[in-house]
């Protein structure tokens, strides 16, 4: 079972269709979102509206209610929603994932373990690591403050090291009124750099049962081949076939 989108269909001569697909959030992941909310808008709510605005298949009965709300108006634009809600995300210490059932889960980090683990050697049909990088990785940013003597604040901040390591640029926009001078700014951009600027190894596991196992929980690996020894990774996406 899969859902999501079917991308490309080609022949294949050993395995008889080659296909290519992506799931729902990709639309999240292609659209960009323009929006601004008030100041004391709670976050959940920014991610319901991105949710219902940027996408036609997901639901939204899995968001919950964060404690935390804009200090100020708020702006969103050169980001695409995806990269949005991920950084209230971050910001707001939840966890967001898309479930097999189309729902979108916006939950405080609480990891809930599967109590499953994955044996390179014995539980393993197939392992690839992907060698593309994760979909909110940024090594260039620019963070807008307020105005301040009649020019609002801006800053461009660039991880070179990363760039030069991945052989591309990729920048994202920050808005944020409470910035009040370039060095809370500049401080901002460093610090956003600093957790978004390495690549994230993806690895696709093809193996036997684990029937129970959804996006969003734990799961133990030890793959000794990629120096990965009983490591609790997170589930981003589960196919069932």
């Amino acid at each position: 079972i899969f859902i999501g989108r079917v991308e490309n269909v080609t022949p294949d001569l050993r395995q008889g269709l080659k296909i290519e697909c992506k799931d729902y959030k990709v639309e999240l992941m292609e659209r960009y979102a323009f929006e601004s909310y008030a100041s004391g808008t709670m976050k959940s709510e920014i991610v319901r509206d991105l949710i219902n605005k940027y996408s036609s298949n997901i639901k939204t009965d899995g968001i919950q209610n964060s404690s935390t709300y804009l200090q100020s108006t708020t702006s969103y634009k050169g980001q695409t929603a995806y990269n949005i809600i991920y950084q209230i995300a971050g910001d707001d210490n939840f966890i967001a994932y898309l479930d097999l059932d189309k729902i979108f889960h916006y939950e405080p980090v609480n990891y809930v373990d599967s109590g499953e683990s994955i044996v390179e050697g014995t539980d393993i049909l197939i392992l690839n690591r992907k060698p593309k990088i994760s979909w909110d990785m940024v090594n260039k940013i620019t963070v807008y403050g307020d105005v301040v003597g009649g020019s609002r604040i801006a800053i461009t901040a660039d991880d070179f090291t990363s760039q030069q390591n991945y052989g591309l640029v990729k920048e994202t926009f920050i808005y944020d009124k409470d910035l009040k001078s370039e060095g809370a700014a500049n401080a901002k951009a460093e610090s956003y750099l600093a957790s978004k600027s390495l690549v994230v190894p993806i690895y696709e596991i093809q193996t036997l049962g684990y029937e129970t196992v959804r996006p969003g929980q734990l799961l133990t690996l030890t793959i000794p081949s990629h120096d990965i020894d009983t490591q609790a990774v997170v589930l981003e996406r589960v196919q069932d076939f």
